[in-house]
């Protein structure tokens, strides 16, 4: 895995913490509606409920946002970086667990001879990323089964820039905003602080970032304490990659080359490590346990012990 791709990775955190901390409120999330339906204006806060998975649980799957209008449709919408046309298989995943949750809180039996009702769903993904796209939504049947939709498929609508005025747009201007102040200034406060005066200043989700300054500060701060992590994690685990690049390699050179088999085996190390940290600090800074982020990146053996306490594999 590349130094590119791992800071994408955590890059994605931030920004996704910050559209969870947004679109907490009731408020925002009927802005996000009436910006999809702007022909509903009947629609108020009371009738938001919001159905976002949570992680309670270790095992469990949680998503970005989901909210319902009332008993008559459910949203869930993912913030995505980077393009990801993985994302109908994770919102079917996510509308299977949602209506499941939606069926046990009304009490509706699906083994019932009579037809259980259902909210009408709506998948969405609102793109943030730099790679120009104009596609319109991304298809299950399109991408994973050739078009073959005979059994099943699962559309999810790309959302882009479109209404200058509409929360969902601020919020991609907010990461455009952050990524050229982190250009100017690195990693550092004043980029952090430079992101929310522009956004102020500028009316870009203005009222949030007024009411919630010290929390997007902390929030956006927390970017900089994962990358540092990271930093210290790559430099605990440079030696131990190596070695198993080396063996690894051996192992493959006898039969395809010693070379070629020495690269495959350092760059196969580096991505499995990385994969489980990030999946790792994932889980850690979900359950608030940011001490533990900082030694699980130096102690390898504590480090362990987590993988196995939180199921990480």
């Amino acid at each position: 895995m590349s130094e590119g791709h791992e800071e994408r990775i955590i890059k994605q955190k931030v920004y996704d913490s910050v559209f969870c901390d947004l679109f907490r409120d009731p408020a925002n999330q009927l802005m996000a509606y009436q910006t999809l339906h702007p022909e509903d204006r009947t629609a108020t806060v009371e009738d938001i409920k919001d159905v976002t998975l949570k992680a309670v649980f270790l095992d469990q799957m949680y998503n970005d946002l989901g909210f319902m209008v009332g008993d008559r449709c459910i949203l869930l919408l993912e913030a995505q970086s980077s393009w990801a046309p993985n994302i109908a298989v994770r919102s079917l995943m996510y509308l299977g667990e949602s209506l499941h949750q939606y069926l046990l809180k009304t009490n509706q039996n699906y083994y019932s001879s009579k037809a259980v009702q259902l909210p009408k769903p709506e998948l969405y993904v609102l793109y943030t990323g730099d790679a120009r796209h104009t596609e319109q939504e991304i298809s299950l049947a399109d991408v994973h089964w050739n078009g073959d939709n005979s059994v099943l498929d699962v559309k999810v609508k790309v959302l882009y820039k479109d209404d200058p005025e509409s929360i969902l747009t601020q919020y991609i201007r907010f990461t455009e905003i952050f990524k050229q102040q982190r250009r100017t200034y690195g990693n550092t406060q004043r980029a952090v602080i430079a992101t929310i005066e522009e956004c102020i200043s500028g009316n870009i989700l203005k009222a949030y970032m007024e009411a919630r300054r010290t929390e997007v500060q902390s929030i956006m701060m927390a970017l900089f304490d994962d990358e540092s992590i990271f930093t210290m994690f790559e430099n605990s685990k440079k030696e131990e990659w190596r070695e198993e690049g080396r063996a690894e390699g051996r192992a493959e050179g006898r039969a395809e080359g010693r070379a070629e088999g020495r690269a495959e085996g350092r760059a196969e190390g580096r991505a499995e490590g990385a994969n489980l940290l990030g999946a790792l600090i994932s889980k850690l800074i979900k359950l608030g346990r940011n001490q533990d982020i900082e030694r699980a990146a130096t102690d390898s053996e504590y480090r362990q012990q987590l993988y196995k306490e939180l199921q990480v594999v």
